[in-house]
């Protein structure tokens, strides 16, 4: 078996080379840092051969390389990757995993969940989404038996077991061309 010892450091490289980019100075960010400007030179080095580019250019002042911007892009996606590899490995061996049931008419789930997920997914990875189709009525039978989490429904009447949040609110509008207004009801463009 082939182990990479590596790949832990290089990730402790990324790091140390994206608090340089915050920094923009490579003895406030090794302060920052609590080790030495050559141990954190070091670092971005070993980043620099690794990849075989420049990170940052020193001369006339220190500033990113194009391919040390590149490296900001990937370098936080990469930690970022990482870290919640690692809360999904600690939940799962934690066995924190769960299920949010959530109600939705069909038509409101196409229009509200893809935005509603948008948000939520990021900051909660390790909880699943199971929606469940119906009406306000039928979602609200499942509110009070406990199969749902929450729902999003209309015309609910008040039910002192939920706490009501309003999205929205709809208008209901009736479109029809002028053409068809002058011809069945001519004198309606004196109404509107």
């Amino acid at each position: 078996m082939i182990v990479n010892r590596g790949v832990k450091m290089n990730l402790k490289s990324i790091e140390y080379f994206l608090i340089t980019v915050e920094e923009m100075n490579v003895t406030r960010a090794a302060e920052r840092l609590f080790i030495s400007q050559q141990a954190l030179s070091s670092h971005i080095k070993r980043l620099e051969d690794e990849y075989r580019v420049q990170l940052f250019e020193r001369r006339p002042t220190f500033h990113l390389t194009p391919e040390g911007e590149q490296m900001v892009f990937y370098g936080r996606q990469i930690l970022e990757a990482e870290a919640k590899m690692q809360a999904a490995f600690s939940d799962i061996s934690k066995n924190c995993r769960a299920t949010l049931r959530v109600g939705f008419s069909r038509l409101r789930g196409t229009v509200f969940f893809p935005l509603i997920w948008k948000f939520y997914q990021p900051s909660h990875p390790n909880i699943s989404v199971e929606l469940v189709n119906g009406n306000s009525v039928a979602l609200d039978e499942h509110l009070q038996a406990g199969r749902i989490s929450f729902y999003v429904g209309i015309n609910v009447p008040s039910n002192p077991n939920e706490k009501q949040i309003a999205l929205t609110s709809e208008k209901t509008l009736c479109c029809f061309s002028s053409g068809l207004l002058k011809q069945y009801y001519p004198t309606a463009g004196r109404i509107f």
